[in-house]
């Protein structure tokens, strides 16, 4: 339920994103899971995640209504530099 500011209902959107990595080393292939969650009080819509180190959509765009999630996958088959930074976006409307 929203807060309550002089009578005006306020509302609370917020989201979480989890990520995590397969591997236990630095052997390809990789497997990385996207976790997306509405944790907020209030529905979100066209919610995308994108990897800008990926340089692609992992998620979306989507909507979820509160307490909903959504998970994606995505494979990583080069680990030859030893390590890996992503750096994930996440976008969203409340309309």
């Amino acid at each position: 339920m929203p807060a309550v500011t002089d009578g005006i209902p306020i509302n609370e959107p917020n989201i979480s994103l989890i990520k995590e990595c397969s591997a236990s080393s630095n052997t390809a292939p990789s497997n990385i899971t996207y976790t997306v969650e509405n944790t907020g009080d209030s529905d979100l819509f066209d919610v995308t995640v994108y990897g800008e180190t990926l340089a692609l959509t992992i998620l979306g765009p989507i909507d979820l209504a509160m307490g909903e999630e959504e998970t994606g996958e995505h494979t990583l088959l080069d680990m030859s530099q030893g390590t890996y930074t992503n750096t994930l976006v996440a976008t969203v409307s409340t309309k």
